[in-house]
């Protein structure tokens, strides 16, 4: 396969990625099998690769969503704090342990949330906002523990969740929860891939391709489509195709 090719197939890859990100979860599906299976790179590089185009993406879906999504950071810094403290040790716990055997768990969990997702449209679209009276804070803040857990240990999906909790469980619109969740990714990935730089497992010339597609795809999402009165409808379809995509890509391939 030709340079140029790989480069327009890792611009587009990573544009389409970048839309995905900001506006549900689990773009790296893409980016990081094109990082793998057409730049060619080992698996640890392209996974310390891929981070430096989720920071990028980051900080171009936050700049948009800030701009159109009315929410406050400093009054949700009690939940970005816990979920921070517990992707920390979550992190910390997976530099020790193998997380293989919580691959099956996490299939199950795919599946549950798919049916979730679909049993019910109206509650990710125009979400129930008296539910979280209804969970006892400390409860709620035992299960943003565990998300943020979950996210330092596996990482996997970790975007899907995020939106699974605050929407379901705190009764938050979509496009809310999306600037909430690049915020905290933007300030795990500064972590996360100064370790993958320390180490010499970042390609930089493959990432920031890729990483240009993502960036932009997050400027357009966080943008454009951040701001039509039908954003949380949108986002909630591209998260039902990613949940699909993400369960056949496990059960069978």
């Amino acid at each position: 396969m030709s340079e140029t090719l790989i480069i327009i197939i890792s611009v587009v890859g990573g544009f389409a990625a970048g839309v995905i990100n900001t506006l549900a979860g689990n773009g790296s599906v893409i980016t990081l099998g094109i990082l793998t299976e057409i730049v060619g790179l080992p698996a640890n590089i392209a996974n310390g690769t891929n981070r430096i185009g989720v920071l990028l993406q980051g900080l171009a879906s936050y700049a948009g969503l800030r701009r159109n999504v009315d929410t406050s950071l400093k009054d949700n810094k009690v939940l970005l704090s816990i979920i921070f403290v517990g992707a920390i040790i979550g992190g910390i716990t997976a530099s020790q342990i193998s997380n293989e055997s919580f691959k099956i768990v996490y299939k199950v969990m795919m599946v549950i949330m798919l049916f979730t997702i679909i049993a019910k449209p109206s509650r990710w679209i125009k979400p129930n906002t008296e539910i979280a009276s209804m969970i006892p804070r400390p409860l709620m803040y035992f299960i943003l523990f565990l998300l943020g857990f979950y996210g330092g240990f596996i990482q996997m999906g970790m975007g899907l969740l995020f939106l699974a909790v605050l929407v379901l469980l705190e009764g938050r619109q979509i496009m809310e929860v999306n600037l909430l969740k690049v915020f905290i990714i933007i300030i795990f990935t500064v972590f996360v891939l100064a370790i993958f730089v320390s180490q010499g497992l970042v390609d930089w010339k493959s990432g920031l391709i890729i990483a240009s597609g993502q960036a932009l795809g997050g400027w357009v999402a966080g943008n454009y489509i951040s701001r039509s009165e039908k954003a949380n409808t949108i986002a909630y379809y591209i998260l039902v195709i990613m949940v699909i995509m993400v369960l056949v890509k496990m059960f069978f391939f």
